[in-house]
């Protein structure tokens, strides 16, 4: 049984020589049952001889280094005359705190062997300047978002540390005490930091890296009901560099009439999804630097004709989320509240436009 805890203990740890791994990782590697796989974990996580940290199981090298049940001399050179030769030299275990000592000994005199260096670093997620881009909270967006890393907090407990080199997980490396990437695509990346002292010793550290997928840019109806009134809203949520806009809008005449349409307004609430809280309407500035479209109304048919909205001269566009029109009705019936938006065309200052999805209730 013992015997057989060792076999599963040191097929983990050479799985772990490569790099860290997840569970699944280590239970394709290994191919240990999982449950065994777990207790042999759990194992080495008592024993400090690998770590876990954001889901990753890696080698506790300090420990490994300094901690060994035998240690076997196998060979030894002369060097000098006066230097007194060990053919075999065995250690009992000590505790991970006690430094360990060198194998070879002169006349009366223990040398002791360098410690490895410590390396940390934090993660800072920042949105890239002059895009007008927000990043949500603190995820990472994928060719959007610049990361900060920051190994200042790295030291050397008898020396200097005189190089960081990452390894940002996706192919790319960095140097420096701090660094910076763009993620190109979205996943979930194992980012890796390397110092190394004065003394050519190195140490480790492991972070992981979330990067999300771009949020899609979109078009979409909010309906909220009063009584026998009905208010619609076109809104828009993470548009970059809009310039103009016109949509169309049908709805059914048999259990609504329209009243009024009216640019981008602000009502003191949040969307049917609860994620998002209305901004300001995006084109809702009477400072003269925007051009509203009214369109016509045909009750008769439930049609609302493209209306629209443009930015004038050098106006300079605008990105983000907010409102472009409000348009009350007055319910007539309990028909069904059928809408439509259509000729949907936002674009940018240069004409280009913009891709977006129409989402309709």
């Amino acid at each position: 049984m013992e015997r057989r805890r060792e076999v599963d203990h040191t097929l983990i740890l050479n799985a772990l020589k490569s790099g860290p791994k997840r569970f699944m990782e280590l239970y394709k590697t290994t191919e240990l049952p999982r449950k065994t796989l777990s207790f042999r974990l759990k194992d080495l996580l008592q024993g400090k001889y690998i770590i876990k940290e954001n889901g990753y199981y890696f080698l506790n090298r300090t420990h490994l280094s300094n901690n060994k049940k035998f240690l076997e001399v196998k060979k030894l050179h002369v060097l000098k005359s006066n230097i007194r030769i060990i053919a075999l030299l065995m250690l009992w275990l000590v505790p991970a705190a006690t430094v360990a000592y060198a194998l070879l000994i002169k006349t009366g005199t223990v040398k002791v062997s360098p410690q490895i260096p410590m390396a940390s670093f934090d993660i800072t997620p920042n949105p890239q300047p002059n895009t007008g881009w927000e990043v949500e909270g603190s995820k990472i967006i994928a060719g959007k978002t610049v990361v900060w890393f920051n190994a200042s907090g790295s030291y050397d407990p008898d020396g200097t540390i005189t190089e960081f080199i990452w390894n940002f997980g996706d192919g790319e490396q960095g140097e420096g005490v701090t660094a910076s990437h763009v993620y190109s695509k979205p996943g979930r990346y194992c980012v890796k930091l390397t110092v190394i002292d004065d003394g050519g010793n190195k140490g480790e550290k492991y972070n992981e890296v979330v990067v999300y997928a771009e949020p899609k840019s979109e078009i979409y109806l909010d309906v909220e009901s009063n009584g026998n009134c009905m208010v619609v809203f076109i809104a828009v949520r993470n548009i970059e560099n809009l310039f103009g806009w016109q949509a169309g809008l049908r709805f059914n005449p048999k259990a609504l009439k329209c009243l009024t349409v009216e640019k981008g307004s602000s009502p003191p609430r949040e969307t049917y999804n609860a994620t998002y809280v209305y901004a300001e309407g995006l084109f809702s500035s009477s400072d003269g630097l925007t051009l509203w479209f009214a369109p016509t109304i045909d009750n008769e048919n439930g049609i609302i004709s493209p209306m629209g909205c443009t930015l004038l001269g050098e106006s300079p566009p605008t990105s983000g989320s907010g409102i472009l029109a409000k348009i009350t009705f007055e319910i007539l019936s309990n028909h069904s509240f059928d809408f439509e938006l259509y000729d949907v065309i936002l674009s940018t200052s240069n004409g280009e436009e913009i891709p977006v999805s129409v989402i309709c209730p």
